[in-house]
């Protein structure tokens, strides 16, 4: 029989609470109860015990469902279960990194992903603890607005999504957390068609001209008359890359995190009646692939660069890197077109991405429609699939979003 007891440990202090030695001259016994409750159960005939929960409600929990785990395991219906459990957290973290790895995700996405769930896990030793009260209390001590707070949430979602299709969770706990909510730090607004197409013109240009301005002497802002080739190749195909990456956030409402790890091997540019890409779950927001159709134009866009840039199935399609943010504001700026407009809002490079749902609202696309195209999360709506039969259904947002005609 399995019970709940509350660890005592003995030390010796001395007159001003320091500890001391036992046999130090003035030390005084003290002993004191552990903050965490711990389970005891007997196991061919060995006492078996293991940390659980400050919580005495979610300690016991947390005891049944390990002991439950511990009967699916001798029945053969869970491999090693009561092993994973026990393994230190850290361990089940660097596997699930290494994995990542192996993905060849991008170095920004690869750190981001380990500094998350460094912070949120730290506090962590075992999966036993590894609950949805944990993980809420864990994310809810930093500071910042509710966005910042989910992106340690969304690290972790997809941290236990790997651990339950290895087989080292039942269930995902992060399921259970509630989302951080509060009011936004900041508000965006979507941009104009023509502001978009601005935005794009002037983005493959800024790179070669800004590179190609002389910038003090007497002929401060004047353009160098020689360039080499080779230095003028490598601009064009610079400002080329980001006014595809801002196309593809408007085209395929994908974040800027997933369109950094979307690789070549995950377009299949040559299917009937629309190209499409898919995006494995382990680089998406809500754990789920992401698969979505390409408007034909986009599509050859894609191909062209892939030729020219010339990458391979497994490079990734794109360099996205963390300074994109500003990057955009600099793209803005030489646009002449304000970050923050008269109300406040922000133009940044999320508001692509709004612009996108905005932009199929214009048109007429059916709200149900746009929330499968924009990959949405409420835990309320049963629609969330992204089958072929879903993708054929969104041949309007397709057709609507070529309808922008961006050059």
């Amino acid at each position: 029989m399995a019970t709940l007891h509350k660890m005592t440990t003995v030390r010796y202090v001395d007159t001003e609470g320091n500890r001391v030695p036992k046999d130090a001259p003035g030390a005084r016994k003290v002993k004191e109860k552990s903050t965490k409750w711990y389970g005891f159960w007997r196991e061919n005939g060995k006492l078996k015990r293991v940390p659980l929960s400050t919580d005495k409600q979610a300690a016991r929990k947390m005891l049944t469902d390990l002991l439950q785990q511990r009967e699916r395991e001798k029945a053969g219906l869970v491999d090693k279960s009561l092993e994973h459990l026990q393994r230190p957290i850290a361990e089940h973290v660097a596997d699930f990194l290494a994995h990542l790895k192996t993905k060849g995700v991008c170095d920004d996405y690869y750190a981001e992903r380990e500094r998350c769930l460094l912070a949120v896990l730290g506090e962590a030793k075992t999966l036993i603890e590894l609950t949805a009260d944990a993980i809420e209390t864990f994310v809810n001590k930093f500071k910042g607005s509710a966005r910042t707070k989910d992106i340690y949430r969304a690290a972790v979602f997809q941290f236990c999504n790997w651990l339950v299709k290895k087989g080292r969770l039942e269930k995902n706990p992060v399921l259970h957390v509630t989302k951080p909510s509060g009011k936004p730090v900041r508000t965006r607004r979507a941009l104009s068609v023509p502001q978009l197409q601005l935005l794009l013109d002037t983005t493959r240009v800024r790179a070669l001209k800004e590179f190609s301005t002389i910038r003090i002497g007497p002929r401060r802002g004047q353009q160098v008359a020689n360039l080499k080739p080779q230095v003028r190749a490598k601009l064009e195909m610079l400002g080329r890359e980001r006014s595809l990456i801002y196309k593809c956030a408007i085209y395929t409402g994908l974040r800027r995190g997933e369109i950094a790890a979307l690789r070549v091997e995950y377009l299949h540019l040559d299917t009937k009646p629309f190209a499409h890409l898919i995006l494995p779950g382990e680089f998406t927001k809500n754990g789920e692939a992401a698969r979505l159709l390409l408007i034909p134009s986009f599509a050859e866009d894609l191909r062209a660069w892939i030729k020219d840039a010339r990458k391979l199935p497994g490079d990734l399609l794109f360099s996205v890197r963390n300074e994109m943010v500003k990057t955009m504001k600099a793209d803005l700026e030489m646009a002449k077109i304000p970050f923050k407009d008269g109300e406040g809002r922000q133009a940044d490079f999320h508001s692509l991405r709004m612009t996108a749902d905005t932009m199929l609202g214009v048109a007429g696309v059916p709200p149900r429609l746009r929330m499968l195209f924009m990959r949405h999360s409420d835990i309320r709506l049963t629609m969330q699939t992204y089958d072929d039969s879903a993708m054929y259904e969104m041949e309007k947002v397709v057709k609507a979003l070529e309808g922008l005609g961006l050059k």
